[in-house]
């Protein structure tokens, strides 16, 4: 786990090096656990690089060239750094070739768009003196955050938004519109953060600073993809095997422990399984399986995390969530930017539990259901196709079999069809109504935004390009991926893991394996109405898993849990509204902060637990 930072002075006269030295120094120290080692370095004057590390300077994450006019730092790691780095025009801060210098490495060949070149989850910051350039770049899929602000002169760009104003030269205010999306699920910290002016490089692209001033260019699109037209099911099974053994292969250390986080579901058991394999196979030490463990809630997956132990004989640390009351309990003293959820604080407990027990990596399944998950336009693509028999089939009826409620879906995916993409769009924003909650200019920020993502999906699903989902659902599926509904999820993750010293890894986030995901045809992903089925995970994964795991269907949810952390929360919650800082800045309403503040009940979870994030992030200006 590292933290990384970049401060270019861009006044007529640079201050001093040891100057902006300090005050990287303190841009490092702002991030804490994640930063507790630092080294810090100038180059010709303008631009300071930093680096930290929870234990120890992180190995190979800072190179230079030859010459030390290229100068690169890294958080995350890179697939096969040796091979583009080759150890003859770059040196690390330790002499030896590694993750940075194959960055340093691609630069030099491919210019400011190296990025694309590289695999593997990322960011860098790159400092070239010849031409007066700072890149900042993000993998294709964002794993990795990284933000950037510019002002008085500077351009700041650190692992962690607060870090920017870690120098005490300026005060960071909150963004209204920001604040307003973040209601209503519209946040993805994918560009405009929760701060004023605070930025984050969005997932897929890099950020070029020079002579004055700040661009971003797009190196991946994943509407580029092209779709998979294989001979059988069993092709398709075989190369998705590939695709993942490689994803968890590549982020599997070889000498240092490693865990998994094991919920229980297909996807955490298909990592813990693969992870456990290749583990023995290249005899490094056997992955730790963490469980957060529901005991007595519907949400229990205990009898499935434990059949996968007992497959892949490794033993099983259970953390009781019950246990973990204490980190789930709404408080403004929590790590900064790290934002309030019952379900996602206990990630908190795991990974110290993975940490307790000397694993370095942590890998998850966490993105498994980014691809698979229906997108519920799935009887639009196929009506369009011609398919009415399969269109039958996605709404969970069988051939034969005609019901109501098959009925009403088959007409509104006529209707998709007939109405123009414009005409669909003016009617959906006639037919939403107005946010109660939220002020009326709040709510014309969400309502502009929601507009904006329906005329861009629109547009992108009407082109009939890209994966082999079809038009409407191939648009929703790069939607999916590029303004990604896991981004703050991963940088809250992120977070949370740095503040353990571990260094967390997806392997369903690999690029190639979502390329391949977004190629598949619609029968690849689901069979009928169902969820979540994921035919060819399953095929391929089949010797893998357990029969208990790989036969579940299933889906777990967590609304048991959340209603239970909610009423032991509840009164700390609604001290948060009776002072609310989001009815004193104009984004709610103050009769509803008072409604809330009298009676918050488990009927709109997820809009409660909003609120209560963003009243605590709201306390510690």
């Amino acid at each position: 786990m590292s933290a990384i930072v970049a401060l270019l002075d861009e006044a007529d006269v640079p201050r001093p090096a040891i100057e902006n030295e300090r005050v990287a120094a303190r841009l490092l120290e702002a991030m804490g656990q994640r930063a507790r080692v630092r080294f810090v370095t100038t180059k010709s004057g303008r631009c300071t690089l930093g680096l930290g590390a929870a234990c120890a300077i992180a190995e190979g994450h800072m190179a230079s060239n030859r010459e030390g006019s290229v100068v690169a730092v890294l958080d995350g790691y890179i697939d096969d750094a040796g091979a583009i780095a080759d150890g003859h025009t770059t040196r690390t801060a330790s002499g030896e070739p590694g993750a940075a210098a194959a960055i340093v490495r691609a630069y030099e060949r491919w210019g400011a768009g190296c990025a694309d070149m590289l695999r593997g989850e990322f960011a860098f910051v790159l400092w070239d003196a010849r031409r007066r350039e700072l890149i900042g770049a993000r993998d294709a899929l964002g794993v990795k955050p990284l933000y950037y602000h510019r002002a008085n002169g500077f351009v700041r760009m650190a692992s962690e938004p607060h870090a920017v104003f870690a120098d005490t030269s300026f005060t960071p205010r909150p963004c209204f519109e920001s604040l307003a999306l973040f209601l209503s699920n519209g946040y993805f910290e994918n560009g405009p953060t929760l701060y004023e002016g605070v930025f984050a490089v969005p997932s897929g692209h890099f950020a070029r600073v020079r002579t004055g001033a700040i661009t971003l260019e797009r190196y991946w699109r994943p509407d580029a993809v092209r779709p998979l037209a294989m001979l059988d099911d069993e092709a398709y099974a075989r190369l998705f095997a590939q695709r993942f053994e490689r994803a968890v292969r590549t982020r599997l250390p070889r000498e240092e422990r490693s865990a998994v986080l094991l919920s229980g579901g297909i996807d955490s058991s298909a990592v813990a399984c693969e992870a456990v394999r290749q583990a023995t196979d290249m005899g490094a030490p056997a992955p730790a399986l963490v469980h957060l463990s529901y005991a007595g809630l519907g949400c229990d997956e205990r009898p499935y995390a434990r059949a996968v132990a007992d497959h892949c004989g490794a033993p099983l640390m259970e953390v009781d969530v019950h246990a973990e009351a204490g980190r789930v309990h709404p408080s403004a003293d929590r790590q900064r930017d790290v934002y309030y959820h019952p379900g996602g604080m206990l990630t908190g407990a795991a990974h110290a539990r993975a940490s307790e027990a000397g694993a370095r990596v942590v890998l998850s399944g966490h993105g498994g259901d980014l691809c698979f998950d229906r997108t519920g336009f799935e009887v639009t693509d196929r009506l369009r196709q011609g398919e009415l028999r399969a269109a039958l089939r996605e709404c969970g009826d069988s051939e034969r079999a005609f019901s109501v409620a098959a009925s009403l879906q088959l007409v509104r995916a006529a209707a998709r069809i007939a109405i123009p993409p414009r005409a669909r769009l003016r009617l959906r924003q006639w037919r939403t109504p107005r946010d109660s909650a939220l002020t009326p200019g709040a709510d014309d920020v969400v309502r502009r935004f929601r507009a904006a993502e329906h005329a861009r999906r629109a547009t992108t699903g009407s082109s009939g390009s890209g994966s082999g989902s079809g038009w409407s659902g191939n648009a929703e599926l790069v939607a999916r991926v590029t303004s990604s509904l896991c981004q703050v999820n991963l940088a809250d993750y992120d977070r949370v893991a740095a503040a353990h010293g571990v260094e967390p890894r997806h392997p369903f986030f690999d690029r190639e394996l979502v390329e391949l995901q977004l190629g598949l045809p619609v029968a690849q992903r689901h069979v009928g109405g169902q969820r979540k089925s994921k035919p060819v995970l399953r095929r391929a994964l089949r010797p893998l898993l357990p029969a208990v795991v790989y036969r579940r269907a299933a889906v777990t949810e967590f609304a048991s849990y959340l209603e239970l952390a909610l009423h032991h929360a509840g009164s700390a919650i609604r001290e948060l509204f009776v002072d609310s800082r989001l009815a004193a800045l104009g984004v709610i309403r103050h009769e509803f902060a008072a409604t809330a503040a009298k009676a918050t009940s488990g009927a709109d979870l997820c809009r409660i637990l909003n609120h209560a994030a963003l009243e605590l992030w709201l306390r510690k200006f």
